[in-house]
């Protein structure tokens, strides 16, 4: 039997296995927006615990990127943003 790579997620998940649930969780957590938000606030993570932001700055940059992220969720659900 060949393995067909196209099919499995990874660790051998079959991803015509997966029910709806699992598979819009995954469309979120790969997504463009999700991948940019969520290094933004790793980075912004480091740099506060290296010392190299203050809380406050840290603070703001949580604030706007979450802002960012929720605003443009909302904008592609609207009638524009289709």
């Amino acid at each position: 039997m060949q393995r067909n790579d196209e099919d499995n997620l990874w660790a051998g998940n079959d991803i015509s296995k997966m029910n709806t649930k699992q598979l819009r969780f995954m469309q979120k957590i790969s997504s463009t927006k999700f991948v940019l938000v969520f290094l933004s606030l790793v980075l912004s993570t480091c740099l506060l615990w290296f010392g190299k932001i203050p809380p406050g700055i840290f603070s703001e940059i949580i604030q706007w990127t979450i802002s960012a992220y929720i605003l443009g969720n909302a904008f592609i659900q609207s009638k524009w943003g289709k």
